[in-house]
Order: C-alpha cells, then sequence, then structure tokens
C-alpha cells in the first residue's frame, strides 16, 4: 500500500508574521519576569543596606554614650539586644536571597531574551527579502534560519518560566502588544486627517547674470 502525503501550501509572509508576534509577545512576558525578579531583588538588597546601616549606628551610639553603663535597665539591655537582633535580620535576608538565587534565574531570563531577539531578527530579514530572492533561497532560509531560531527560542523560553508565570506573563504581554498595535493605527490614521503643507509665499528666483570672458 503506497501512502501519498500532500503537504499544505504554506504562505510564508503570514507563517513568518505570526511566528514573529508569538516570539514578540513572550519575549516581552520573558522581559516582564526579568523587571518583576529585578526589583525583588533591589528590595531585599535596600532593606540590607538600610538595616546594616542602622546596626553601624546603634553600634557608634552605643560605644559613644556608654549606654550598656546606664544604670536604666531598659536603655542599657536594649542598646545590647538591638544591634544583634538587626544583624540576624540582615543574615536572614541574606540568606533568602541565596536560596532563592535571583542571579541565575535574571541570566537565564537574559539569555532567553537574546534568543528570541535573534530569532525575531532572522525572520524579519527573511520577510524584507521575500519579493527579492529566488524561491529556493526562500526555502531554505525558511527551514534553516527561522524555522530553527524559532523552535530554539521557544524551547529556551519554556524552560525558563514555570506553567503558571508564562500563563501570566504572555497574558499580559499580549494585551501590551494589541495596545501598542491600537495606538500606532491611531497615529497613522489621524497622520492622513494632516493636510500637505502648502506655502502660500512664491518666491521667485532672480535671473543669473553670465559672464562671458573672451577668450
Amino acid at each position: 500500500m503506497n501512502v501519498q502525503l500532500n503537504p499544505p501550501n504554506i504562505d510564508i509572509d503570514k507563517d513568518l508574521s505570526e511566528k514573529e508576534f508569538e516570539l514578540r509577545s513572550k519575549r516581552d512576558g520573558v522581559k516582564l519576569h526579568y523587571q518583576g525578579l529585578k526589583k525583588t531583588q533591589d528590595k531585599f538588597q535596600k532593606v540590607i543596606i538600610v538595616l546594616s546601616l542602622f546596626t553601624a549606628l546603634l553600634e557608634t551610639v552605643k560605644t559613644q554614650l556608654n549606654l550598656n553603663e546606664s544604670s536604666n535597665p531598659v536603655v542599657s539591655n536594649s542598646s545590647a539586644v538591638a544591634p544583634i537582633f538587626l544583624s540576624t535580620i540582615v543574615g536572614i535576608i541574606s540568606s533568602l536571597l541565596k536560596f532563592k538565587d535571583f542571579p541565575a534565574k535574571l541570566e537565564n531570563d537574559s539569555k532567553a531574551i537574546e534568543k528570541a531577539t535573534y530569532a525575531i531578527s532572522r525572520i524579519r530579514e527573511l520577510r524584507s527579502s521575500l519579493n527579492f530572492e529566488e524561491k529556493i533561497v526562500i526555502q531554505n532560509s525558511y527551514l534553516d534560519t527561522a524555522l530553527a531560531t524559532h523552535r530554539q527560542a521557544l524551547e529556551l523560553i519554556e524552560v525558563t518560566l514555570s506553567p503558571k508565570d508564562r500563563q501570566s506573563l504572555f497574558q499580559q504581554a499580549q494585551k501590551n502588544l494589541i495596545k501598542i498595535g491600537e495606538d500606532a493605527q491611531t497615529f497613522k490614521d489621524e497622520l492622513k486627517k494632516i493636510k500637505p503643507f502648502e506655502p502660500k509665499v512664491m518666491i521667485t528666483a532672480k535671473p543669473v547674470k553670465v559672464l562671458e570672458f573672451p577668450v
């Protein structure tokens, strides 16, 4: 029994356009994830800096004013315990930062963003040359470049983000892209309404006097 497969014809430009939009939305989703991680990491680091400086301040005040030798037991006990308490909090937050491993996650996000950006640039490059290259060249570029980079970018993004993160971040990224597209279309429509500039003052050039030199 012979089985004959008839693959459907593919509109390469339409297919590339869909792949580009898919990669743009997912790349933007990874960017949102990166920004969220960076913001959380910065908050932790700011808290550590503030607590560390405040601990150093308490130690300085305690030493300069000899609070440990105060006749008031509340003051002496507080001055002894407060720096230890703050140092413990700083240690806990530092341990949480190491456990969360923000640098590694941020690096993974950066790699996924770079991979997606590279794939998008290759797709755009191929789309811009569709009408100027031979059919066999377009087909080879489509198979060897566009599809390969598209697949690699998707695989890296799927490994980088968890399913829960992908659902929320991709949805937000798609909404952002749609809003950007709507704003761009509105701008084009408004631009078409502007009448071309017609100068009211006509400037007439003066005749140029030609100088003749005897030969």
